[in-house]
């Protein structure tokens, strides 16, 4: 039998511990939503990220996230990395607006992030300024989702 001091036992604990305990940080909770749903394409994962508030808007624009992807991904399926721009964000008590850059096309994303019950929630609601878009991948997911659907407008 192991004879272990109590020490040991100390030691093993905390170091245990601190293994599992991931800290959630606006930063990490951010870029892991933008995984999700980008990358894994896991709606009901990414769900759980956002406030209450901002859940159905996900939910409706996700057909247009994942119609975006197929589009982009007809040759072959992309692995996106995302970093959060510390320099550009700004944590202020129960809020943070972090900017997170995107391989997708090379933005950097303002996500709005607030602080429920102690955990990190993005607000899918806050429409996100994006320093450059690409209007013709836009146009063509909203040509592609117009056959599906009459109530799909597309602006001149």
């Amino acid at each position: 039998m192991f004879k272990l001091s109590i020490t040991s036992l100390i030691v093993t604990a905390i170091l245990l511990s601190s293994c599992s305990t991931k800290k959630s940080t606006p930063e990490s909770v951010a870029i892991e939503f933008y995984n999700l749903l980008y990358n894994q394409h896991n709606l009901e994962a990414a769900s759980a990220l956002v406030t209450d508030a901002s859940k159905d808007k996900l939910r409706n624009d996700f057909k247009f996230i994942e119609g975006a992807l197929q589009i982009i991904e007809a040759s072959e399926p992309t692995k996106y990395e995302y970093q959060a721009e510390e320099n550009k964000s700004i944590i202020k008590n129960d809020s943070a607006f972090i900017h997170v850059w995107s391989s997708l096309d090379s933005t950097s994303m303002k996500t709005l992030l607030i602080r429920i019950d102690n955990k990190w929630r993005v607000d899918f609601n806050y429409t996100l300024p994006v320093d450059a878009f690409n209007e013709e991948l836009i146009k063509e997911v909203l040509l592609e989702m117009k056959q599906f659907s009459d109530t799909v407008e597309i602006a001149n």
